[in-house]
């Protein structure tokens, strides 16, 4: 049987399980810190934790749902931990094989099996244990969360922020060690951010703040980039600079990639709903204008970078392509966008999802 991953296969059966279960306590907020620290210890800030005492409607506890949710993070509790290599840690590893509950490794050309532990692709999962407390009362769900986001925050982030997480880097619990390559990139993922702020506000805003300025290259037009390859420069505060705009499309190296550019608005907008700062919803209303601007005057389909990079320049013939590829092309041509200038991927995706979309 094909192993299986932690975060994926549980949101169904616990949107389900709580469809009905609004009478429910709901854990009390954290508050904002009053002096600085990276992270304080988990007994001290989980005090809505260990004092929540929740009334749970008898049904609740004969939900077959809830059940099958509690037994996967029960399972996952006593078989998913780091106990692999020399330190064992609180973190989670990145999927089992239901039958041997055996780690999912990789294995590189020499042999080398690598167990790998990648914050980014637990959130959802993370979302599930804080659920399955607030249902069920029982701590030890997001206790066991809090704890792997404490010892991500307290042994893994940089000393400029960041996190090793996403799509080039994470954590290799045989060797207790980082792997990948020295870039930053989140694409989609949308952490917990709330969480994360129970366990440590100052750590997740020095996160925030450091995404932002690792991604933004310039803050006058908002040209950025998926990738930060600076993963221990300091950055300069953020959210400070004169916003002047500029043109519909950017020409410049950079890749500004959609799925990334959402992952930074959702956080800025966390930040600001958490801290109380209003700062960063001001920038993450000016990056999703960006995308606003690139739609196509057609379809309303937005383009899915507002930079274009000179190679990426595409002749016009390309639109004869698409018509051929894809029926109704026509009220998508390349040519519509300044310049002719367009990446053929993304436009072979939307042209797709306009498509059915118009039946």
């Amino acid at each position: 049987m094909k192993p299986i991953q932690l975060s994926y296969l549980v949101s169904v059966l616990l949107f389900a399980a709580v469809g009905c279960e609004n009478n429910v306590n709901k854990i009390p907020e954290a508050t904002k810190p009053t002096k600085p620290a990276k992270s304080l210890p988990l007994t001290a800030q989980n005090s809505d934790v260990n004092k929540v005492k929740l009334v749970i409607p008898e049904e609740s506890q004969e939900n077959p749902y809830l059940e099958a949710v509690r037994e996967f993070a029960d399972n996952v509790l006593k078989y998913g931990r780091d106990t692999y290599g020399p330190k064992h840690t609180p973190l989670f590893v990145d999927g089992l094989n239901v039958n041997t509950h055996e780690p999912v490794t990789w294995i590189e050309p020499n042999g080398d099996r690598w167990v790998f532990s990648n914050p980014s692709s637990q959130q959802t999962f993370f979302r599930t244990l804080e659920g399955l407390t607030t249902l069920t009362g029982d701590p030890k769900y997001k206790q066991a969360a809090m704890e792997a986001i404490e010892h991500v925050f307290d042994h893994l982030q940089t000393s400029n922020g960041l996190l090793p997480w996403g799509g080039h880097q994470l954590y290799d619990a045989t060797a207790d060690m980082t792997r990948g390559n020295s870039v930053h990139e989140l694409k989609g993922i949308y952490p917990y951010y709330e969480l994360m702020w129970k366990v440590s506000p100052q750590a997740t805003e020095y996160f925030i703040e450091a995404f932002w300025s690792g991604h933004v290259l310039d803050w006058s037009n908002l040209n950025m980039n998926r990738h930060c390859y600076e993963l221990r420069t300091p950055f300069e505060e953020p959210w400070k600079y004169e916003y002047k705009g500029g043109p519909i499309f950017l020409e410049g190296e950079e890749l500004s990639f959609f799925n990334t550019a959402s992952d930074l608005i959702y956080a800025a907008v966390e930040l600001t709903r958490l801290s109380e700062n209003k700062d960063p919803l001001v920038w993450a209303r000016r990056l999703a204008k960006r995308y606003v601007d690139v739609r196509d005057p057609k379809t309303g389909i937005s383009y899915g970078m507002y930079t274009l990079p000179e190679e990426q320049k595409v002749p016009d013939s390309y639109d004869d392509v698409l018509k051929k590829l894809v029926p109704g092309a026509t009220d998508f041509p390349v040519s519509t966008f300044p310049g002719g200038m367009i990446n053929p991927k993304p436009v072979s995706v939307a042209l797709a999802i306009g498509c059915r979309l118009r039946g």
